[in-house]
């Protein structure tokens, strides 16, 4: 006989956090969005900024930087620097210069004092041989 107790159960914003993240390392982009756009209709959960951060991992490992971009314009001011940081690192795996700067001013308007941003962005355009942008970064 199955026990039909886990029925009653609900998901909660940790849930969706491991699935999301669950469906990001496991290659299940569109199944993971998918997910994400259910939280708040579907469950009335209201999306956290983790819940961005798994959807920007998603894409950023895949490299789907349309996407990712596109989605930027949707999300409310995330403050998390968690987010600009995972997206800055996945722009650094597939050389996307033009997507970094964006985490990288971000992250400077978060904390003016961290210099790792732009050693970041730096060592971007240095692995690229654009020691022109290295030198502007400087200024």
């Amino acid at each position: 006989m199955i026990n039909n107790s886990c029925e009653k159960l609900k998901p909660d914003a940790i849930t969706f956090i491991a699935v999301l993240t669950a469906c990001s390392h496991s290659g299940l982009i569109d199944y993971g969005i998918k997910i994400f756009n259910s939280i708040f209709p579907e469950h009335g959960i209201e999306p956290l900024s983790d819940h961005y951060t798994c959807v920007i991992d998603s894409l950023g490992r895949a490299g789907r930087f349309d996407e990712v971009e596109g989605s930027l314009d949707y999300l409310p001011r995330v403050n998390d620097p968690i987010l600009w940081e995972v997206l800055i690192s996945y722009c650094r795996v597939h050389d996307n210069v033009k997507l970094a700067k964006r985490p990288v001013e971000e992250l400077f308007r978060l904390n003016p004092c961290n210099s790792t941003p732009y050693v970041l962005l730096a060592n971007m355009y240095s692995s690229l041989g654009r020691w022109d942008d290295v030198r502007k970064l400087g200024n």
